[in-house]
């Protein structure tokens, strides 16, 4: 973490009840955000650290995710949906074949795969997911051509 954002991280009771209160700073302000442990007052001590540290690194994990979809607003957004907003963004820019062309790929199979998957999103979009989706393509009848015969390396 920077001096622009970094946090600290303590154990605090309330109402019977254990929680890691973090103390988050970003741009010079600094607010607590508070995680249950799930564990009651007086467990032992051992017990507290490993629900402690668990707590607070699947926190850092949602942090640092946080902090590259402010900087990448585009990471929230779901394939189908970005591939849209690209379409429309690009289209005075291209001849108006390569638009209707991208636009029936979009608007078709890219469309019935990617839309139903909303929790798939341009930031945890994964190699993987691309050749699942070159596979439903192969998988309907659709042939290789020549951008997918290069991307996916496989001879079909």
């Amino acid at each position: 973490m920077t001096d622009k954002n970094s946090f600290a991280a303590s154990v605090q009771s309330k109402k019977g009840r254990l929680y890691a209160v973090i103390q988050v700073k970003e741009d010079g302000k600094t607010k607590p955000v508070w995680r249950a442990l799930g564990l009651p007052e007086g467990t032992g001590k051992s017990k507290v650290q490993k629900a402690y540290r668990e707590v607070v690194s699947k926190f850092e994990i949602e942090y640092a995710e946080s902090l590259v979809r402010r900087g990448n607003p585009a990471a929230g957004l779901s394939v189908f949906d970005y591939l849209c907003a690209y379409l429309n963004r690009a289209k005075s820019s291209i001849q108006i074949n390569t638009y209707e062309s991208y636009h029936g790929m979009i608007y078709g199979k890219i469309r019935r795969y990617f839309e139903p998957k909303t929790k798939l999103t341009v930031g945890n979009l994964q190699p993987k997911d691309i050749e699942d989706f070159y596979d439903s393509l192969f998988a309907d009848g659709v042939t290789a051509n020549t951008v997918i015969h290069f991307h996916d390396g496989r001879k079909r």
